[in-house]
């Protein structure tokens, strides 16, 4: 028999789904865009009116080819790290003042290491690194994204008291998330967000390791 909790976390789940998938369908529909784009593209047609447009991909195919992108992804991610991932995704089951904590200390990391990057693609010799940084900063938010998805979707299954498996846990945290950062006029900030709470995760986390950064081991070996 089902209680009253269970009915109404199970209501809330349906609920965020069919909105979420509402959403996309609206966007598929009547070609919503949730990031202001044209600006670059606009500035480079202008400055090179010989070039030929390139037309934009229609929304259904960019949507959707963006959500099978950000899911396999995501699968890749979870059968290559699955321990590492559940560590991480521990990380989220703490009070608000500690997500906070996570966020800015994503958020602070993300801003050192752009910086970092544009200060390296100022010369030749060092742009290279920028490259590395770009890299190295993707996948980090993108393994961070990944465990928030998977403990969002965990977290509401087990509370609805469905049991289910990691990719269907993965699977809903990743739809929620992805229609978040699709909202018209909100998107950019949602990205900024779960992007911010992605990277402090895998860093607070040593990237699922569990062990805290350290220079112990150099210490030690200057002792040999």
């Amino acid at each position: 028999m089902q209680t009253k909790p269970t009915r109404f976390w199970r209501a809330l789940l349906a609920g965020l789904l069919l909105a979420a998938i509402a959403l996309c369908v609206a966007a598929m529909l009547f070609q919503w865009n949730a990031w202001p784009q044209g600006t670059l593209s606009g500035r480079w047609q202008r400055e090179h009116p010989d070039v030929a447009q390139i037309q934009p991909l229609p929304a259904p195919v960019t949507i959707l080819g963006s959500f099978f992108t950000m899911f396999t992804s995501g699968l890749i991610l979870l059968f290559l790290f699955p321990q590492r991932l559940s560590v991480t995704a521990r990380a989220f089951h703490r009070p608000p003042l500690t997500l906070l904590r996570l966020g800015l200390l994503g958020l602070l990391a993300g801003l050192l290491v752009s910086v970092a990057a544009l200060s390296a693609s100022l010369t030749m010799l060092t742009f290279a690194l920028t490259v590395f940084l770009s890299m190295v900063l993707l996948l980090g938010i993108l393994y961070g994204a990944v465990a928030l998805a998977y403990r969002l979707g965990q977290f509401l299954l087990s509370r609805a008291g469905l049991g289910a498996s990691p990719i269907s846990m993965l699977l809903v945290g990743q739809t929620l998330l992805f229609a978040l950062i699709n909202l018209p006029g909100a998107g950019i900030l949602a990205l900024i967000i779960v992007s911010a709470l992605g990277l402090g995760a895998a860093i607070y986390t040593h990237f699922g390791s569990g062990r805290p950064w350290s220079l112990i081991s150099l210490r030690e070996e200057g002792k040999e």
